[in-house]
């Protein structure tokens, strides 16, 4: 029978490497981050997660857990954790993809295990912190393993975020907004969302790789994760005030 060799606790994947370096230049240029994981009823891996971020980058980041935390006062838990200083969020996409205003107070997005399969809760969690009352540029960063099912399934997802675009109608908002059919807050988002969507998308099938970091990208071994970069510009800059 073979026996698998066992990783010492002082061992981290490449993701995982990459995930502190990304996270550590965020919040040295005073940005706040979002890490979107899908396997949050996994108790290890995210324990796992906050060990890695406090010892790493001595930051202790907060958890929304769903069970935990009632749809009827998330927001208000929200205000609380990032009253309180909070500058890394795990949470599950789908925890956060509605109803939720004060994601703004974060500024880039890191879907660590890929986007979610279901091009609406994608586009609705990315929208969280890129919305009205945001004032910085937002990046959402998708990382992956290259020449691995990862790729294709990023793929695959950055295909049908833009065929949902252009399902919603998002792409005919000039027209519309000729005809005097959207507001301009239908407008800016709109126009977010769908430049948001084809750059996801052309990052995805034509560069295939996306920008790779500096320093700690050259120390990762085994197969490095690559990244899909995308961005958007602040509210108060669309808007032009």
């Amino acid at each position: 029978m073979a026996r698998g060799i066992a990783f010492p606790a002082s061992w981290r994947s490449p993701k995982e490497r990459w995930l502190l370096a990304e996270l550590g230049s965020e919040l040295a240029a005073g940005r706040r981050a979002i890490v979107f994981l899908r396997h949050t009823g996994n108790r290890g891996f995210v324990r796992r997660l906050q060990r890695l971020i406090g010892e790493e980058l001595g930051e202790t980041p907060s958890v929304l857990d769903p069970a935990k935390v009632a749809t009827a006062v998330r927001e208000r838990w929200l205000d609380h954790v990032i009253a309180d200083g909070c500058r890394v969020l795990l949470v599950h996409p789908k925890a956060v993809q509605t109803g939720l205003n004060n994601l703004t107070a974060f500024h880039t997005a890191i879907w660590y295990e890929g986007p979610d399969y279901d091009a609406r809760v994608t586009r609705q969690a990315n929208g969280r912190p890129h919305r009205i009352g945001q004032t910085e540029p937002v990046r959402l960063i998708y990382p992956y393993y290259a020449g691995t099912l990862q790729k294709a399934a990023l793929d695959l997802v950055a295909r049908k975020i833009t065929a949902s675009l252009q399902v919603d109608g998002l792409s005919l908002a000039g027209a519309l907004e000729a005809a005097g059919a959207l507001s301009d807050e239908d407008r800016l988002h709109a126009t977010a969302a769908l430049a948001i969507g084809q750059a996801l998308y052309r990052a995805a099938t034509e560069r295939g790789v996306g920008a790779e970091r500096e320093q700690a990208r050259g120390e990762l071994r085994d197969r490095d994760p690559q990244t899909v970069v995308g961005s958007g510009r602040s509210w108060r800059q669309s808007a032009g005030r």
